[in-house]
C-alpha cells in the first residue's frame, strides 16, 4: 500500500517525464498508481496527457471520461477529454465536451478555437466568430485566432475578409508553414495568382516536407500554363505523401507514361483504398490509360469513380424537371417587360454558356484575346447573387420581384466591376448560366449571350471523364447525364422562343473546321471589329481555371471531336437513351 505522499512523489516524477518528452517512461510510473488511487480524478487526467501524447487517442478517452465523472467542475479536464475525442473523430461529443468546459471557465482562448474550429468543419456557424473573436480579445498576438477566423470566412464566402484574417496570422506566427499556406491559397481564391505563387514558397521554406502545399503549387503553375513546374511540384508532393487529387492533377497533365513507377502505385492503392482516395484514383487512371489509348482497361476505372462520387449527391430527376419548369413558367416575355429592371449598364458582360465540356473555356479564350474584352473565367457571381436575394430559387420557389433583382443585378455588376481591369466588356464561361438565360436577359437585356454545343455524345464522355463538385451532380451517371441533356435542349428552345436572334450559337466542330469565320461571327455579335490575336487564342498570359490545362496552351487540334468512338462499346446504352429522349 502505497501512502498519498509516495503516489504524490510518483506523480511529480511522472510530469517531469512528460515535459522531458520520456512519456512511455511516465505512463510506466503512472499506471501502477492507479491500484492505490483509482478515485483520484487528476491521477486520470495526467495519464490520459501520457496517452495522448503516445497517440493512444480512444484509451485517452476512456481515461478522461472516468477523470471528468470524478469531478465534474474542472474546466481544464473537460478541455482535455473534448479534445481526446475530437482526435478520435467524435466531433459531436468533443463540441458537448469544449461548450461544457467553456460554461465552467469562458475565458480560456484554446477551448474557444478549438469548439470554433469544430463548428466550422461541421457547418454549424452561428456562434463561431462571436468565438473567436473573444479569443482574439484574450489573447490577440496568437495567431491560431486569426487563422481560424479565416477559415470561418471562407465558409461564409467572404473571401476578402479571410484574406485579411489569413495576412493577420502570418503576420503574429510568421514561422508556421501552414498559416502561410491558407494565406496563398486565399490569395488564389481572390486572384492574386503570383502573390499566392510566393506565399506557397515562403510555406515550402519553413516546412520542405508540406505535400498538400507542393501539390496546391502544382495546381497554381497548371491554372498559369507553367506545366513543367506544375509536373515538378505534383510529383514532388506524391513523393512525400499519396495524395489521391495530386495523382488527378497530374493525369491531367498528360505525362505518365506506361513505365512510370506511378502507374503501380496508383492500382495499388485504388485496390486498397477507402472510397474517398479511390475514387480520385479512379478518375486519374482513367485518364492515364486513356491518354495511352487503352480505354477498354480505362473505362472500368470511369465507372467504379463515377459510382463512388454518385453516391455523394442527392442529384434527382424530379427536383430537377421542377427547377426547370419553374423557369419556363416565370420567365415569360410578359413577366420580363411588367418588372421594369434598370437597364443602363457602364460593362457588358458577355455570357458564354451551354453544357459542361461543349467549348465554352476555347470560346472565352478566343474572345480574351481581343484587345477590348476582359477573359474573367467561370464566375459564381449570378449563382451567390440568386442565393443571396432568392433563397427557394434553385428549388424551384422561383418568385421575380423587382426589387431582390435589382438587388442581383447589382451583386453581379459590383462584383465584375472588380475584375474588369478597365475594359468594357467581361466574359463569363460559367457553362451552367445556361439555366439562368431567363435572369441575364432580364437585369441585363443588352448582355452578349454565346450558346456552346458538341456532339452530345462527346459532351457525355468528357462531362463522365471529370471529377467536378455538386453543382454538377448530374454527370456521374450516364442515364441521369442523358436525362439533363434532354432538360436542357428543352430549356434553350424556351429561351430561343423568347430571345431569339439574341442568344449566338456556336459549335465546337465548326471552330475547329473554321476557326476564322467562326471567330468573325463571334466577334460580330459582339459589336466588335475582328481582331487577327484571337486566333492565337491558345498563347495567353493569363490565369485559367478550367480542366482543359493542356488544351488552352495549344493550338486547335480535331481529336477530340467523335472522341466517343474510342468507348463506342461501352456508351451503346447512352447512345440509345439519347435516341430514344430526342437528343441525337
Amino acid at each position: 500500500m502505497k501512502s498519498p505522499a509516495e503516489i504524490n512523489l510518483t506523480h511529480q516524477k511522472a510530469i517531469q517525464l512528460y515535459q522531458q518528452g520520456h512519456y512511455q517512461e511516465g505512463l510506466m510510473l503512472l499506471d501502477p498508481l492507479l491500484k492505490f488511487a483509482k478515485r483520484d480524478p487528476h491521477l486520470h487526467n495526467s495519464i490520459g496527457m501520457f496517452q495522448m501524447a503516445l497517440g493512444m487517442f480512444d484509451k485517452a478517452t476512456a481515461t478522461y471520461k472516468k477523470a471528468t465523472a470524478l469531478l465534474k467542475t474542472d474546466p481544464q479536464i473537460w478541455a482535455n477529454y473534448a479534445r481526446a475525442l475530437e482526435l478520435s473523430d467524435k466531433k459531436h461529443n468533443a463540441r458537448k465536451a469544449y461548450e461544457k468546459s467553456l460554461s465552467l471557465n469562458p475565458n480560456n482562448f484554446a477551448v474557444l478555437n478549438n469548439l470554433a474550429l469544430i463548428l466550422i468543419k461541421s457547418d454549424q456557424l452561428d456562434k463561431v466568430e462571436s468565438y473567436l473573436q473573444k479569443a482574439i480579445t484574450l489573447a490577440p498576438d496568437q495567431p491560431a485566432s486569426y487563422n481560424n477566423l479565416g477559415l470561418y470566412y471562407e465558409k461564409m464566402q467572404d473571401h476578402g475578409s479571410a484574406m485579411a484574417a489569413y495576412q493577420k496570422a502570418v503576420e503574429k506566427g510568421p514561422e508556421t508553414a501552414l498559416f502561410h499556406f491558407h494565406l496563398a491559397e486565399s490569395l488564389a481564391r481572390n486572384d492574386f495568382h503570383d502573390k499566392a505563387i510566393s506565399r506557397y514558397q515562403e510555406a515550402l521554406k519553413r516546412d520542405p516536407n508540406f505535400a498538400l502545399c507542393y501539390k496546391s503549387l502544382g495546381r497554381r503553375y497548371m491554372e498559369s500554363g507553367h506545366l513543367d513546374l506544375a509536373e515538378k511540384n505534383l510529383r514532388k508532393a506524391l513523393s512525400l505523401q499519396p495524395l489521391s487529387d495530386a495523382f488527378y492533377q497530374l493525369a491531367s497533365l498528360d505525362v505518365i507514361t506506361k513505365d512510370d513507377p506511378l502507374m503501380d502505385q496508383m492500382k495499388t492503392i485504388f485496390n486498397t483504398a477507402g472510397d474517398e482516395d479511390k475514387e480520385q484514383i479512379g478518375f486519374a487512371l482513367a485518364k492515364t490509360l486513356d491518354n495511352q489509348g487503352l480505354y477498354d482497361q480505362a473505362f472500368p476505372y470511369l465507372l467504379a469513380a463515377n459510382k463512388i462520387k454518385r453516391a455523394k449527391f442527392k442529384f434527382t430527376h424530379k427536383q430537377t424537371e421542377r427547377y426547370f419548369r419553374a423557369l419556363k413558367e416565370q420567365f415569360q416575355a410578359t413577366t420580363i417587360n411588367d418588372l421594369k429592371i434598370t437597364t443602363s449598364c457602364n460593362i457588358t458582360p458577355i455570357f458564354v454558356l451551354g453544357m459542361p465540356r461543349s467549348g465554352t473555356t476555347l470560346v472565352e479564350q478566343i474572345l480574351a484575346k481581343h484587345p477590348d474584352i476582359q477573359g474573367a473565367g467561370e464566375l459564381t457571381f449570378m449563382e451567390d447573387a440568386i442565393k443571396k436575394y432568392l433563397p427557394g430559387y434553385f428549388n424551384g420557389e422561383i418568385k421575380l420581384d423587382a426589387a431582390k433583382l435589382e438587388h442581383v443585378r447589382e451583386y453581379y455588376l459590383s462584383n465584375l466591376q472588380k475584375i474588369a481591369k478597365g475594359k468594357h466588356f467581361v466574359t463569363d464561361k460559367l457553362p451552367l448560366n445556361f439555366e439562368q438565360i431567363g435572369m441575364i436577359k432580364t437585369i441585363f437585356p443588352n448582355a452578349i449571350i454565346i450558346h456552346t454545343k458538341r456532339n452530345p455524345m462527346d459532351v457525355a464522355l468528357s462531362c463522365f471523364m471529370q471529377s467536378f463538385g455538386s453543382t454538377m451532380a448530374f454527370i456521374y451517371d450516364l442515364k441521369d447525364i442523358a436525362f439533363y441533356y434532354q432538360q436542357y435542349q428543352n430549356l434553350m428552345s424556351h429561351w430561343f422562343d423568347l430571345f431569339q436572334d439574341d442568344i449566338h450559337t456556336i459549335a465546337y466542330e465548326e471552330i475547329v473546321q473554321n476557326i476564322e469565320g467562326e471567330t468573325t461571327s463571334l466577334l460580330k455579335h459582339c459589336g466588335l471589329d475582328y481582331h487577327k490575336d484571337c486566333l492565337s487564342f491558345y498563347e495567353q498570359d493569363r490565369v485559367v481555371n478550367t480542366a482543359s490545362y493542356i488544351q488552352v496552351r495549344q493550338p486547335l487540334y480535331q481529336k477530340a471531336i467523335n472522341r466517343w468512338h474510342n468507348y463506342e462499346n461501352e456508351l451503346s446504352d447512352l447512345k440509345a437513351d439519347f435516341t430514344n429522349r430526342g437528343v441525337l
